[in-house]
């Protein structure tokens, strides 16, 4: 596994709800990730073929999912510790 270069969690709340959107880049991949605890398959990643083409659909996700009336609790890097 390559080692993280970029690495982005948008924490987002509606309705006593949580869910989370990721992003990772690495040397070789690109993935935007989604939990959704509502979903029967709550768990899904979607890969990109380039670091700008990630970052824009996870820019749009969250924009997205702020027009759907979700709060955006936290965006930035992953919190350690």
């Amino acid at each position: 596994m390559s080692a993280l270069l970029r690495q982005q969690i948008a924490i987002v709340h509606k309705d006593r709800i949580f869910a989370c959107l990721s992003l990772a880049i690495t040397a070789d991949r690109n993935i935007v990730g989604n939990c959704d605890p509502r979903s029967a398959n709550p768990h899904f990643y979607t890969a990109f073929e380039t670091p700008a083409l990630a970052e824009a659909a996870f820019t749009e996700n969250v924009a997205i999912t702020r027009e759907r009336g979700w709060t955006v609790v936290y965006n930035g890097p992953p919190l350690h510790g």
